[in-house]
This record gives structure tokens, sequence and C-alpha cells, in this order.
């Protein structure tokens, strides 16, 4: 099932890695909870790459948190490893110092700080969050290079989100302080 309730996010004015347009995140978000490993693999690399690259968050970044937590409560989303890998990587650069800013309601706000107050804003959203816990870590081939990773399970990611947002709480107290 497609599903796209973002339409009041102008993706094209949007900027990913290398300056070009966000306008195919809409879709590989959908693609994040496919059946399909291989279309899940491909969605998560697409945006890992041009979202958040190397650990540095793209503007783009800010605007996917809402949706994508939107794809990980859809009932019928039955893999959420990946989506939930891509919510770890957005935890994890939130955690650092401004060092690029957007433009939200005309106002020129820090990427970094305001991708984390959303994320903080949503804790609850994600600690709610459904999982499957009968599903365990797992070795996959990338068919994109042939090589071997490991695709951590929905708990596993679940758990590494939830101790990374504990850390954002206590460096985001010790930054106010």
């Amino acid at each position: 099932m497609i599903y796209n309730n973002w339409s009041h996010i102008n993706w094209s004015d949007l900027k990913v890695c290398g300056n070009d347009n966000a306008s195919h995140v809409p879709r590989n978000l959908n693609e994040l909870c496919s059946d399909d490993f291989h279309i899940r693999n491909e969605a998560y690399w697409q945006l890992d790459n041009w979202i958040v690259v190397q650990g540095g968050l793209r503007e783009a970044a800010y605007y996917t948190i809402v949706p994508l937590l939107e794809v990980l409560e859809r009932d019928e989303s039955k893999e959420k490893d990946m989506a939930l890998e891509l919510l770890l990587q957005l935890v994890m650069a939130a955690d650092s110092d401004d060092y690029s800013y957007i433009n939200v309601n005309g106002e020129s706000i820090g990427l970094q700080s305001s991708t984390r107050r959303l994320i903080l804003q949503n804790e609850e959203r994600i600690r709610n969050l459904k999982i499957d816990m009968s599903k365990v870590d797992r070795t996959e081939i990338d068919p994109r290079n042939g090589h071997e990773f490991t695709v951590f399970s929905e708990a596993t990611e679940l758990e590494e989100i939830l101790d990374s947002i504990n850390d954002l709480k206590e460096r985001e107290k010790r930054r106010s302080g």
C-alpha cells in the first residue's frame, strides 16, 4: 500500500546530498517497509546516502522524521528493520552541534538542534512502536556489491534507538545547563 499524507511538504524544494532535491523521498519511505528485502534495502540506501550522509544531516532529514514514524506505525508494515535503522541514523546524526540551517515557517533554525527537538517531541511515539519481537539478527548479502552484512532485528534496532534518545536527552540537558 502506498501511503503519502505528506503532500504539504514540498519535497522538490528540499535539499539532499549533492544539492539535489528530495522529490524521491516519499517513494523511498513507502518502500522501506516492503515485504521484499531488496526493495527495502535499496530504499534504505537511497535515503541513507541522500539525507543522512556519513553521520551528517541534510535539509530533508528534518522533514523525514514524522513521515518515517508514520511508516513505522502502519499496521500493514510487516518488515520494519530498515526503517528502524534509518531512524537510528537520524537520531545519532542529530546529536551534534548545528553546522547547517534550514528554513521552517520563515525562520532560519539549526538543522541538528531542530531535528533533535523533533525526535525528542516524538519520543513517546517511538517508544510505542509495535515491533516483531520474534525476529532475530541475520546476515544478508548486499545485491549492489555482494558484501555480507548484518540486518539487526527490530528489537535490537529499537533498543539502540531508545538508548540513543536517552543519550540525546542527557547531552541536551548539558547543552542547556
